[in-house]
């Protein structure tokens, strides 16, 4: 009897057992399930209970922190994927997403080191090519973070709630935007669908009265709406909406509604440019009427979701999609994208350098090239920041789910008190130098003599000397725009003997950008720096382009400017060098003709040189003929022709004390 006891009991435990692995088994495909339908927030709890009945937490809070991180609630995916590899998750990409979550909550040094390993121990090739990108941002962050700014940023308390609002527009007198206030709950993450309100625009920042549905006819319980944009002239507006799989749609596409003589919306029709195989959203027209900018993630882009540009017509018809480029598009994702008036284009990106998660960034084109610049502190935290507009040209909003907020995403308005006119004062630093001809590393040359001359070679005035430090180095001292200066370094004290040289150095052309926004104050100063590289005396040659009427060697006023400016300089500002004057013709005619014309040349310059005060025992004169031609078989290229015809200045030796 007690046998037949145990048996039943044990059989009991083992039916228990099963029951519980059973469960534990179909909680765990209940939930991926759920995460395969972006259904993240059933997924969860589905996850949960697979956990509580002992299902490996590598998996459930792996799956768990991406659900989170899918569902933008990245601050709650953080501690889920420490867990996972702290159980030893296998999942690669646990590491890198952990990293990011890190850097989403600010924690940089953490994620710097997380993205470090994962650089160089990851399986995800582009997942390692991301994780390069991060480590050389972070290393940006700390500047960025600390630079000054004159933008005040107010939360917009009487519109934000615990829910989600975001991508703001201003449209006749109202504050429109999207709000997570539908009555129905998204299973994605637990929220209430995403609908478009308004509130009466009477105060930049303090919204009186409450935030009403915008317009009942494009209102669906079970759909997302959001991010409008409008016709200027008012006639149609343009949003993204979710699919619906009762509908037969499942993905988020654009949708068009147009306004009724009564003054009510219509219902909204898909545009033709959206894909039903793909996410298309952020609808954005440009301020001329003419361009529709959004973001997808359809084929033939770079990765993840790509700014895409259609045209547009005045009723409302886009055609000719194409895609915005490599310089604004990356394999991550780039969103909500935004045209001012100037024509700067602004947009979010996870995929461009920045201080964590969504970054927004603005592209400016000059000279058919394009410059993508992260927008900083204070649009940019370790959070999203996205979905920015301007109302003037100093004032806007954007949305962001930064700390300090309501909740989730929240509206915020920025004013720029930068000052609108700026002085600026501009320096110079110098640091003169020899280069080493084997590791092609500079040379510091201590106890070098600068002086600085204002004017050019021919008419100077000397305003500054100056002798470098033990590093080669100058301090900055106040230079002027659009004047020019000359540079002349030399250096007496080194074991090494080196030409005294002169240098030009223009202000035109180095104006500061007053539009630039790293100046923000009223008196902003620039600072320049050049280096002056010294060369050594043994060896040193260098050309002077002196022209003789053919068959001639008497010096033109055109050579004798050459002569004054590059050679008669050098041999003034280097008194004790010995040089040769080498006089070079091009191949046309008899050797012995050339050689004879070539010698005439090279001593009809000597003798002008001596002429202005130089000692004859310091030039040597020779004639080379055609013996050392820069282009043989020239041909009928003049051009050719005229390099072959120079002058050589070669440093033969010094004058003994």
């Amino acid at each position: 009897m007690n046998k037949i006891k145990h048996k039943i009991i044990v059989i009991g435990c083992l039916f228990a057992s099963m029951s519980f692995i059973t469960s534990c088994m179909t909680n765990f495909k209940r939930g991926k399930k759920k995460f395969d339908l972006h259904e993240f927030h059933e997924a969860i709890q589905y996850f949960e209970k697979a956990e509580a009945s002992g299902h490996p937490p590598a998996q459930t809070h792996y799956y768990i922190a991406e659900a989170y991180r899918m569902s933008s609630q990245m601050e709650k995916a953080l501690p889920f994927y420490q867990k996972a590899i702290e159980a030893h998750s296998r999942e690669d990409e646990a590491r890198f997403h952990y990293a990011e979550a890190l850097k989403f909550m600010g924690k940089y040094k953490e994620a710097h080191v997380l993205y470090e390993q994962y650089a160089k121990n990851g399986k995800n090739y582009q997942l390692r090519r991301k994780a390069r990108t991060e480590i050389k941002s972070l290393e940006k962050l700390e500047k960025m973070v600390k630079e000054e700014h004159n933008y005040i940023v107010t939360n917009c308390e009487g519109i934000n709630t615990a829910q989600a609002e975001f991508s703001p527009m201003i449209h006749k007198g109202k504050m429109v935007f999207t709000s997570a206030r539908k009555a129905t709950i998204f299973k994605g993450n637990g929220h209430a669908y995403l609908g478009i309100y308004a509130h009466n625009f009477k105060h930049p920042t303090k919204f009186q009265d409450e935030a009403t549905l915008y317009e009942d006819d494009i209102h669906h319980d079970t759909e997302h709406d959001a991010s409008p944009t409008f016709a200027h002239d008012g006639s149609f507006m343009i949003f993204a909406r979710s699919g619906n799989q009762k509908k037969g749609r499942k993905t988020t596409d654009l949708f068009i509604s147009r306004r009724q003589p009564d003054g009510t919306w219509g219902e909204a029709e898909m545009l033709e440019i959206s894909s039903e195989k793909a996410w298309d959203a952020c609808p954005s027209i440009s301020p001329d009427g003419k361009r529709l900018y959004f973001s997808s993630d359809r084929r033939g882009g770079y990765g993840g979701n790509d700014i895409w540009v259609a045209n547009l017509t005045s009723s409302g018809r886009a055609y000719a999609v194409r895609n915005l480029g490599s310089r604004i598009n990356t394999r991550h994702s780039e969103k909500f994208p935004y045209v001012d008036n100037q024509g700067k284009l602004y947009f979010s990106s996870t995929g461009h350098w920045g201080l964590g998660g969504l970054d927004l960034f603005v592209a400016t084109r000059r000279g058919g090239k394009i410059k993508v610049k992260n927008m900083g502190v204070p649009f940019n935290s370790a959070s999203d920041d996205f979905g920015i507009i301007y109302n003037t040209d100093s004032t806007g909003y954007f949305s962001s789910n930064r700390e300090g907020g309501k909740g989730n995403d929240d509206i915020y308005h920025f004013i720029d008190k930068t000052p609108k006119n700026k002085n600026f004062r501009y320096f110079l630093a110098i640091d003169v130098a020899a280069e080493d001809t084997v590791t092609n590393e500079d040379i510091p040359l201590a106890g070098s003599k600068v002086e600085i001359f204002e004017g050019n070679i021919t008419s100077k005035k000397l305003i500054h000397t100056f002798t470098a430090d033990a590093k080669g180095h100058v301090k900055e001292f106040a230079v002027e725009p659009k004047k020019e200066y000359i540079i002349k370094a030399g250096n007496t004290v080194s074991k090494v003997q080196y030409i005294t040289k002169e240098e030009a150095y223009s202000m035109f052309g180095r104006e500061a950008d007053p539009d630039d926004p790293k100046y923000k104050k009223a008196i902003n100063d620039v600072h320049l720096e050049t280096t002056v590289y010294l060369e050594p005396v043994i060896g040193y040659e260098f050309e002077a382009i002196i022209f003789y009427d053919f068959a001639k060697w008497d010096i033109r006023p055109d050579a004798a400017k050459e002569l004054d400016e590059r050679v008669l300089t050098f041999l003034k500002d280097n008194p004790k060098v010995i040089i040769e004057l080498g006089s070079h013709t091009d191949d046309r005619g008899t050797d012995q003709n050339n050689l004879i014309l070539s010698q005439n040349r090279a001593k009809s310059a000597v003798e002008y040189l001596v002429s202005k005060g130089i000692d004859s025992d310091r030039i040597r004169a020779k004639g080379y003929g055609e013996t050392d031609l820069k282009h043989k078989n020239a041909g009928d290229d003049e051009a050719k022709h005229q390099e072959n015809r120079r002058t050589t200045i070669k440093v033969l030796g010094l004058i003994e004390d």
